[in-house]
């Protein structure tokens, strides 16, 4: 089995970013733990998705902008 990695995760890693993937509907999707957040970034690759697995909802990721979190739908926790 081959992987085929995009260009755009290499110039993230790169550039010193430690990569988290986790599915859309991971049950387990969570962006903060104990009041603190676990990522700097949040990057979502899912523009189908109508329903966030875990706890992950527009309610937190509001809250992960809101406590200064950077957000970006277009371009670290990778949601696919």
């Amino acid at each position: 089995m081959s992987i085929i990695i995009n260009p755009v995760f290499i110039w993230f890693a790169e550039r010193g970013y430690s990569l988290t993937f986790k599915s859309a509907d991971d049950a387990s999707l969570v962006l903060s733990k104990y009041g603190e957040f676990l990522y700097q970034h949040l990057i979502i690759f899912a523009p189908s998705v109508e329903e966030f697995g875990g706890s992950l909802s527009v309610e937190t990721i509001t809250e992960f902008i809101d406590g200064g979190g950077k957000w970006t739908k277009l371009l670290c926790c990778f949601i696919i």
